[in-house]
């Protein structure tokens, strides 16, 4: 096991070492203490090749340099790049929470937490890209995660400039970690920002089935895999995200994503798809608060001792009782239970005893309130102007108890003879007729008569 090179509580320019984080290849980390700004930071020990090529120092001071013109909430804080003898180092935020690596090693990550870091990924390639900044050494180990778990890109340009060094790895390569180099930069031809979007699509791989998708028994086997070997296959529940797939690691650059602007909007179309948060449809709107639940109806009228015999029910009428409240409309439908037949005889017989004309009808004849629920679910309606050619129930004697029943039953929506008394059910007009009815007809008939017997005489 490789061991460290400087020891806690050792100081380094002005920061004292506090403990090893890691090594990173061809470097070590620790954290360790800003004595000057009292801070937290993250030391990176860099190659001793650097120290001892001096115009090698010179070009990675330059590309430091660069990357610190880097501000993006998903690429690592530059501090200070420095030298204390032979040891070469730079400073950056100091990152805790542990690295992708360690994560992929807990087994596949859920689908909608890769889909997360590659979209903070592609935004930070975008921003990176735009000032001319290529990684080259883009793995799991690189990407960090801070205290808000969002993941964090590091470690910009160490590649770049030990490639153009000619600095060889162990293995006798070009720098570049065997599983997430590009076929370009296997071959040694020049690279540009999508070999990045190549290493990141082994990334997206690795990330949704816990493995690499190219590894040979050794770092030369799986460098001529990425060369030679397609692509394999996503098993099938995460087959669709084999098109971005494909197109991030297609072995040709020109058949790649054109750039990282271009990834983000394919990324952006697949969480639309995948179920992301969309608007409500036109014309509506979400409501501030859960609609409150409809009350019950009350339950029926619990049914008298000895009921009457209900009529036979007759197609009910089109009226304004499907628009009235539960209430009314629960009286409505079960009318013929609520207003007895006996009542309705007692109304009829009411007739009779009418008092003058110009007398309130409603005041003379109609049932206390008590024995009619109806009259208290709902108001009786206004009578209805009389139509040309007269009203059957114009006043006059028994016209107002005629309204008066009309409209009893009208407020069931059932104006049947079933509600009439018995002895009328079924007949015409003549057997509704009044007992002063009949007396004037008697008369007339027997005035008819006198005259006809004096024309006789």
């Amino acid at each position: 096991m490789k061991s460290a090179s400087l020891q806690t509580g050792q100081q380094v320019g002005e920061y004292r070492i506090e403990k090893l984080l890691g090594f990173g290849g061809m470097a070590e980390v620790y954290l360790a203490t800003d004595l000057r700004l009292e801070r937290t930071v993250a030391l990176k020990l860099l190659p001793p090749e650097l120290a001892r090529d001096e115009s090698l120092y010179a070009r990675f001071e330059r590309e430091v340099q660069q990357i610190s013109r880097l501000s993006h909430p998903n690429i690592v804080t530059l501090y200070e790049f420095g030298r204390d003898g032979s040891l070469v180092f730079y400073t950056m935020q100091a990152l805790e929470q542990g690295d992708l690596a360690a994560r992929i090693r807990g087994g596949a990550l859920d689908p909608a937490e890769a889909l997360r870091i590659m979209r903070r990924m592609a935004d930070a390639f975008v921003h990176a890209h735009a000032l001319g900044l290529a990684h080259r050494d883009v793995k799991p180990e690189n990407i960090l995660f801070d205290g808000d778990n969002e993941p964090v890109l590091t470690d910009f340009g160490i590649a770049k400039v030990l490639d153009a060094s000619g600095q060889m790895t162990k293995t006798g390569m070009t720098v570049g970690t065997p599983s997430y180099i590009s076929p370009e930069q296997a071959r040694g031809r020049g690279v540009d920002a999508r070999t990045d979007l190549y290493a990141l699509g082994v990334i997206f791989y690795e990330m949704l089935t816990g493995r690499v998708p190219y590894k040979g028994p050794d770092s030369f086997a799986t460098i001529m895999l990425h060369l030679t070997e397609p692509l394999p296959q996503l098993p099938e529940p995460l087959a669709r995200f084999q098109p971005l797939l494909d197109k991030l690691m297609a072995k040709d650059p020109d058949e790649r994503y054109a750039d990282a602007g271009e990834l983000k909007q394919a990324l952006r179309e697949l969480r639309r798809q995948e179920g992301g948060a969309t608007p409500p449809p036109p014309g509506r709107t979400r409501p501030a608060s859960p609609e409150p639940e409809p009350k019950p109806a009350p339950g029926p009228e619990p049914a008298p001792a000895n009921p009457a015999p209900a009529p036979a029910a007759a197609p009910e009428a089109p009226s304004a009782a499907a628009d009235a409240t539960p209430a009314a409309r629960e009286v409505g439908e079960d009318a013929t239970q609520v207003m007895s037949i006996e009542e309705l005889m007692e109304l009829q017989r009411a007739q009779s005893r009418k008092p003058q004309p110009g007398a309130p009808a409603a005041e003379a004849t109609a049932p206390p309130a008590a024995a009619t629920p109806l009259a208290a679910a709902a108001p009786a309606p206004e009578a209805e102007p009389a139509e040309q050619g007269g009203d059957l129930f114009a006043d006059g004697p028994g016209g107002s108890d005629n309204r008066t029943l009309f409209q009893a039953q009208a407020q069931t929506g059932r104006i049947v003879e079933d509600t009439l008394p018995p002895a009328s059910r079924g007949a015409g007009p003549l057997a509704r007729l009044t007992r002063l009815h009949l007396l004037l007809i008697l008369l007339a008939v027997v005035c008819g008569a006198a005259v006809a017997w004096q024309l006789l005489a």
